[in-house]
């Protein structure tokens, strides 16, 4: 009987300094639409000269449901993106972009220097910075694409995401 009880001692104490062990990976999927306000929008990107850009967005999380997003574009630099949920829980995260491709040689259409709308095609990488509310200390990071057509953004995020 001793024996039991210093092992389970043993096993308490062990716990008490393992710290909180964060739950299994699991897969998310996301899409987050963006407009530049030449549509009727309650939500339009703003220019911040010399800063940069910043878009304010809409999407869905998959199997968590309906986010607003608030990404900050700053010139030559990575963005930083703030998801916000229902309930105000925030996932703040880093996205890494690779250069644009454009489909045919839309760079080269006529009025492309002057146009935000012609299409191309971004991957990018994404991290999680910051979270508070019920993914307060969450991790993770993943992959995605960008979409740009006329007026509209289009991000798709894929990627693992652990909670405590």
């Amino acid at each position: 009987m001793g024996r039991l009880v210093a092992l389970g001692a043993a096993l308490m104490l062990m716990a008490a300094f393992a710290g909180p062990a964060l739950a299994a990976p699991r897969t998310v999927k996301a899409v987050i639409h963006e407009d530049f306000g030449r549509r009727a929008s309650a939500r339009p990107c703003t220019p911040l000269i010399p800063d940069g850009v910043t878009c304010a967005g809409d999407g869905v999380v998959a199997t968590v449901g309906r986010v607003t997003s608030l990404a900050d574009y700053p010139p030559d630099a990575d963005v930083t993106r703030t998801l916000t949920f229902a309930d105000g829980s925030t996932v703040t995260i880093v996205e890494t972009y690779a250069d644009a491709r454009f489909p045919g040689n839309s760079s080269n259409a006529p009025g492309a220097e002057v146009s935000y709308g012609n299409p191309s095609m971004s991957t990018f990488t994404w991290v999680i910075t910051g979270a508070t509310g019920a993914f307060a200390g969450a991790t993770g990071s993943g992959t995605g694409t960008a979409a740009l057509a006329g007026d509209a953004l289009t991000f798709r995020f894929q990627g693992t995401v652990s909670t405590p």
